[in-house]
């Protein structure tokens, strides 16, 4: 699943294409993958075009912001979510939909060139969602985000593992559950997944197993440090292309030849050479070494 930095990367290379230009028409191939209200629907349509005004993240979220004049308020939001296959793609006009197009929006400049946005995604688990304001204010799954970690210090981070309400963190006050467990949970911190969190706990010598309510303060602010690490060598390489991942220019990222750990199962620990080993947390394949990360 493309996680923080992958759709950073998508962001960041979509500007380019869409800022500043208009969307002429929104096309749904495979319904399910547009969610649309009624009221957000028959707003779009009010209008033959809409003017892109930015284009933002929120945690593994793409969000772009959409309105009548460049110096207006967004009137209308448009929520893309990868899940596990998901692309956002800028093809030329010519371009026919692929086999796994769900979603096609055709663009336009302010000189006349079209171009299109394609979402494609193989598995069917992605979506775009059409807001109306109120409705993105009232979306629980991006209210219930936790804090961005790019955008937080290291204590600001170790204070998300503690329970609600509490004014420090200690043993007593710190959430029960495993770290790796809480450090993919999108309402503790927002955009780490599997790869980042797994990268980031062998950087901190923590193993990913580990209760969080038995990680000293000082570990969690070194686990927030080598979070944050991990996030941006993740986007300084283009992301991590495993599996289905590309940009917006549909060029695979790099991260991946850098992983320490991640889908390194049985091979030699660049640090101590020992055998990497491998458990399942919540689903999800785990790769650690059992000598570097003891807490």
């Amino acid at each position: 699943m493309p996680e923080l930095p992958e759709v950073e990367i998508v962001r960041r290379t979509l500007e380019p294409h869409l800022l500043g230009r208009r969307i002429v028409a929104l096309e749904a191939l495979w319904l399910k993958s547009l969610v649309i209200s009624d009221a957000a629907r028959e707003f779009f349509n009010s209008r033959a075009d809409w003017l892109i005004l930015a284009l933002k993240r929120r945690g593994k979220l793409l969000i772009i912001e959409l309105g009548d004049r460049p110096d207006g308020p967004a009137s209308l939001f448009m929520g893309f979510h990868l899940k596990m296959t998901g692309q956002v793609l800028v093809k030329p006009a010519d371009t026919s939909p692929g086999k796994y197009t769900r979603v096609m929006l055709e663009i336009r400049s302010d000189d006349g060139v079209i171009t299109k946005l394609f979402f494609d995604d193989m598995r069917k688990f992605g979506f775009c969602r059409v807001m109306l304001p109120e409705e993105k204010e009232e979306w629980g799954f991006l209210r219930k985000l936790g804090p961005e970690p790019l955008e937080i210090d290291a204590n600001r981070f170790a204070a998300c593992f503690c329970k609600p309400g509490s004014v420090s963190v200690g043993k007593e006050t710190l959430l029960s559950g495993k770290v790796k467990n809480l450090l993919m949970n999108q309402e503790v911190i927002a955009g780490v997944g599997n790869i980042y969190a797994d990268e980031a706990l062998f950087r901190a010598g923590i193993r990913p197993d580990c209760p969080v309510c038995e990680l000293s303060l000082a570990k969690l602010v070194r686990l927030g440090e080598c979070v944050q690490e991990v996030l941006k060598l993740g986007i300084a390489a283009g992301g991590s292309s495993i599996r289905d991942y590309l940009d917006a220019d549909g060029k695979a990222g790099a991260f991946q030849e850098e992983f320490q750990v991640y889908g390194r199962k049985g091979q030699a620990c660049p640090k101590c050479g020992n055998i990497l080993e491998h458990m399942k947390l919540a689903g999800r394949s785990t790769v650690f070494c059992p000598f570097c990360q003891q807490y």
